[in-house]
């Protein structure tokens, strides 16, 4: 996976392009590059709504080596890092040209930590951090939160330009070994720590290996172990409970399932997964028997047999459940025992489902990307959008009747059967209440947007 694929304010000189046969379309000029620059890796997304184009775009000069983050026009950080996730110099953690400086990113300057959000720059603090499902070194039970940052080893929280300290376990690595920041205290060193959970009110839970053992820990007591092997899932609810996943001795491949010191299931093939305890000690999980894969809810089989393991596991107070599962090499998403959701060529993300029954998740189809919120679907662009840029293009019209097509091995697109432009697509889509193919493409040093009205 490469680095992010973002997203495009400015309605921009509409210019008249002829494919080789003739046929005009429009052509507008988005973003013009210096000379030495070129969009990095052809990573890059236009937004368009209505008749504005809108973009964002990190490019690359290839004579300084700086990477500079373009947003609707503006050149907003230039810097020798990409971006990406991984980059100590910066990171962009989020892009919507559909808003007034719609960016968020941190950076680090004379060992100080800044953010830029929304335009609005705060620091230096020790650390600065954002929600982000790949980076997990924070934990805190509060999600509402614009940022999270760090001054003499605590932790606070921004939200609305308001500051508050936190409940938080922050993990710490040091000479090949592991500490917990909790709260402020720290605990350790361990061989190593998994599976930290942090409850709203304060109590926590995490595992530790240590002489080659693994152990569970609730709350500052060791409840579980010596296990020889990984401890598989943790969950903890608000008054303590916990529940986890272990193998016995040499029998690896047998996993049981401990909730609150009592095992409630196994043995199961290799591994159980998503593991989730409600508040009123209830329990759920998948599990794997002869090749496939069950949802146990509260002891009783509820799903199965699936292809392959499911995923998003919910369970809420009432013992209602949630889930995605894929079979048949299509995905789907199953609710209370229903599937109101599928098939789908792409995986499920984002599941959440509440205690009043309301449920909303993320899919992908046709190089776009929609949410479902109980039955109403829409398409949602307001993320950042994880894509590797390349690969072929098919799109026809609502009367199946015109088609487009666009592939990397040719610099032209395809549209009815006829050559336009300069270049491959990076983006293209079929714009119903225009009648018309919609692109995006890099010619030369230019950004461009072709529109194909069709008749």
């Amino acid at each position: 996976m490469k680095t992010q694929k973002l997203f495009s304010v400015m309605l921009l000189v509409v210019v008249l392009a002829t494919s080789a046969f003739g046929q005009p379309s429009k052509r507008e000029v988005v973003f013009t590059m210096n000379a030495n620059e070129v969009i990095y890796e052809n990573e890059y997304a236009l937004f368009q709504t209505f008749n504005q184009n809108r973009f964002a775009c990190v490019t690359h000069d290839t004579v300084t080596k700086e990477f500079t983050f373009v947003f609707n026009g503006e050149r907003i950080r230039t810097a020798l890092g990409n971006g990406n996730m991984f980059d100590d110099d910066w990171h962009l953690y989020y892009a919507n040209p559909g808003e007034a400086k719609g960016y968020v990113f941190t950076y680090r300057e004379n060992g100080r930590w800044y953010i830029n959000y929304h335009g609005v720059i705060e620091g230096g603090f020790d650390e600065v951090y954002c929600e982000n499902p790949f980076y997990e070194r924070i934990y805190t039970p509060g999600k509402g939160y614009d940022y999270l940052y760090k001054l003499a080893y605590r932790w606070y929280a921004s939200r609305n330009g308001e500051n508050r300290k936190i409940g938080f376990v922050e993990k710490m690595g040091e000479d090949g070994r592991q500490r917990l920041n909790i709260n402020g205290v720290i605990v350790g060193p361990y061989g190593s720590v998994s599976n930290v959970t942090l409850t709203e009110n304060g109590k926590y839970a995490y595992c530790y290996k240590e002489n080659g053992k693994h152990y569970v820990n609730v709350n500052g007591f060791t409840v579980g172990g010596p296990y020889q092997h990984d401890i598989n899932g943790l969950a903890l609810a608000r008054d303590g409970k916990y529940a986890f996943g272990y193998s016995n001795d040499e029998k690896w491949y047998e996993v049981y399932v401990n909730v609150n010191g009592s095992t409630v299931g196994g043995p199961y093939e290799y591994d159980i997964s998503g593991l989730t305890l409600a508040e009123n000690g209830e329990y759920a999980y998948s599990y794997r028997n002869n090749g496939k894969y069950y949802v146990n809810v509260n002891g009783f089989t509820v799903g199965g047999p699936y292809e392959y393991d499911i995923s998003g596991l919910t369970l809420i107070e009432s013992g209602k459940y949630a889930y995605s599962y894929r079979n048949n090499e299509k995905y789907y998403v199953n609710v209370n025992g229903s599937t109101i959701g599928g098939p789908y060529e792409h995986d499920i993300s984002g599941l959440t489902f509440t205690e009043s029954g309301k449920y909303s998740y993320r899919f992908y189809e046709n190089k776009r990307h929609y949410i479902n919120r109980n039955g109403v679907v829409a398409e949602e662009r307001s993320h950042l959008v994880f894509d590797n840029g390349y690969g072929d293009l098919d799109l026809t019209s609502k009367d199946d009747g015109h088609s487009f097509s666009s592939s990397y091995e040719y610099d032209y697109v395809v549209i009815d059967g006829r050559p336009y432009g300069q270049s491959p697509a990076i983006e293209a889509w079929y714009d119903e209440s225009k009648n018309a193919f919609v692109w995006s493409a890099v010619e030369n040093r230019e950004l461009v947007v072709y529109e194909y009205k069709l008749k």
